[in-house]
């Protein structure tokens, strides 16, 4: 698995990605699909680490849409953030909009 710097951290696959979620059962994660040649996604990096250490109690996982078969599938835009908690997946937003990903971090977490 990748290095957990913090709370932040890049997942290579669905594999890795899957088992952060059984690591961290208990712990709000919110992951973000993007691509490398993604120009809306790269807006949203650093708002994603601005948010991310913010909420301490929550895990944020970027992850490469073209490497996550799974997580990935039937994915219609970039970026997505999807939310899991107990390793299911509770809540998505799709695009650029740094409140309303702020919004839905709030939500999920408990501060």
């Amino acid at each position: 698995m990748a290095e957990l710097k913090a709370n932040m951290v890049e997942v290579q696959d669905d594999d890795e990605f899957q088992q952060l979620l059984s690591t961290f059962p208990n712990r709000p994660v919110v992951l973000r699909l993007g691509a490398p040649w993604c120009q809306h996604c790269k807006k949203m990096e650093q708002p994603f680490k601005e948010i991310g250490a913010s909420f301490k109690e929550a895990l944020f996982v970027s992850a490469n849409v073209d490497k996550m078969e799974t997580y990935g599938k039937d994915l219609r835009y970039t970026p997505t953030f999807s939310f899991y908690y107990n390793s299911r997946k509770v809540d998505e937003i799709i695009g650029v909009n740094a409140q309303r990903l702020r919004d839905h971090v709030w939500l999920h977490c408990d501060s």
